[in-house]
């Protein structure tokens, strides 16, 4: 009997994580380039609702940064739903430190949901972000950004690694040292 109620519960499982509403995982990436930053366990909030997110950027294509921010959901009647979304990132591994804020609104499914795999998304980000240097302060740079692309996936991982990994592409400086004079010049195309 346990096997069979095993069975029944594998086959199904599939059907259901991939039903609206069912808890999954949200990766967002922009088109112009950066690595996939994963919501662990999120999902699109009700209607006029938002929740706080936590996301992790994969191994693949980042800079092992996190990303902390919320997704709201827009009413419905007023035109497309819309997913917006607020973020700030910090990136751990180098060259230099990378920082980026942004607002975005995405256009999500006329039933509310989102895609299973990277699609044409109608989304707007306006944000700013720095690249430096260490021990290194700077101005922040402006930049909008159309590409934004977001989609349940998973299952997704923490990197991990240790800590050595925050400073596995960059020399490590003391607190006390001189300022650098060159700066990292970093697009929004280039970050992460």
């Amino acid at each position: 009997m346990y096997r069979k109620g095993a069975l029944l519960i594998a086959l199904l499982a599939p059907s259901f994580a991939g039903m609206p509403g069912a808890r999954a995982d949200m990766c967002f990436q922009y088109g112009s380039g950066g690595g996939i930053a994963v919501a662990i366990g999120a999902k699109v909030p009700q209607i006029n609702t938002c929740t706080p997110v936590s996301l992790v950027e994969q191994i693949y294509g980042g800079r092992l940064g996190l990303a902390t921010g919320s997704i709201c959901r827009s009413e419905e009647g007023s035109s497309r739903p819309t997913l917006v979304f607020q973020y700030t990132y910090d990136a751990c591994s180098g060259p230099g430190g990378y920082f980026e804020s942004a607002t975005c609104r995405i256009d999500i499914g006329i039933n509310g949901d989102l895609p299973t795999k990277p699609s044409d998304q109608n989304g707007y980000c306006n944000g700013v972000y720095t690249g430096l240097l260490p021990n290194q302060s700077g101005p922040l740079n402006q930049f909008n950004d159309n590409t934004l692309r977001v989609w349940y996936c998973g299952p997704s991982i923490v990197p991990g690694g240790g800590s050595a990994q925050c400073f596995a592409q960059r020399p490590h400086a003391k607190i006390d040292a001189a300022p650098a004079k060159a700066t990292v010049d970093e697009t929004p195309a280039q970050r992460r």
